[in-house]
């Protein structure tokens, strides 16, 4: 199977107009220009058709093999994070005033675990914090979870992991750069981790919301090697 970024230029070289998902008048919109482009370039929908397939196709292949990794542990109230690079970073995010904290690294370097920390953190005092999955935010619909996505708007922190995994269909980007631009008009505080390392992470965001997390951010950037089956909590006395 071709590889993603390849049928993602394919898809871009042919010109067609995309959704936009950030509101239903906005939907309805785009809509409108991409049939008004299927009936001017009819061969050119065809082969978009033919490449659309093969993107789903090769999400799904994405999706399954995220999927059969290892569950990302929860943190039981009985036990505390060890003290990774990832959670000392994300400690003094915390303490800070930035809005933005990216937390950069390899799979099982505790990127995930920090994150889950710092919204325990945030809901002891309480205010309304969130851990999310990219690729479940990036599924849900702008009509049948407005609620839910509107919590996720307002939170006092939003904690988005393995940002990167969520697929690269329309839909999928779109959803999550509306999500992450609502947060920041807001002025909600925000961690972002992901695999994504080496300007990648920008790249899929986009030069929009690359630049306005620039304006206020931390980065942590953990390397070594996967920690998954070695003990990534202790015991509280």
């Amino acid at each position: 199977m071709r590889r993603m970024a390849d049928i993602e230029r394919d898809i871009a070289a042919l010109g067609r107009p995309v959704f936009d998902w950030s509101s239903p008048t906005r939907l309805r919109d785009s809509h409108s220009a991409i049939a008004e482009w299927e009936a001017a370039h009819p061969t050119e929908a065809e082969t978009y058709r033919r490449l659309s397939d093969e993107r789903s196709a090769a999400d799904a292949e994405e999706l399954a093999a995220y999927r059969s990794q290892r569950a990302r542990p929860r943190l039981p109230s009985s036990v505390v994070p060890t003290d990774t690079d990832a959670l000392k970073g994300v400690r003094e995010w915390l303490a800070g005033d930035a809005q933005w904290c990216l937390v950069l690294g390899n799979i099982g370097t505790g990127k995930s675990i920090a994150a889950r920390w710092a919204v325990d953190q945030v809901a002891r005092t309480g205010r309304r914090a969130y851990f999310e999955r990219a690729f479940d935010v990036a599924r849900l619909s702008t009509w049948n979870d407005a609620g839910r996505l509107d919590a996720l708007e307002k939170c006092h922190l939003l904690a988005l992991d393995d940002v990167g995994t969520e697929g690269a269909s329309d839909h999928s980007r779109t959803s999550i750069r509306a999500l992450l631009d609502a947060r920041h008009e807001r002025g909600n505080r925000t961690i972002v981790t992901s695999n994504l390392v080496n300007g990648k992470l920008s790249r899929w965001l986009g030069e929009r919301i690359t630049d306005r997390i620039r304006a206020s951010h931390c980065k942590v950037v953990v390397d070594g090697e996967s920690m998954r089956g070695q003990p990534n909590t202790k015991e509280t006395t």
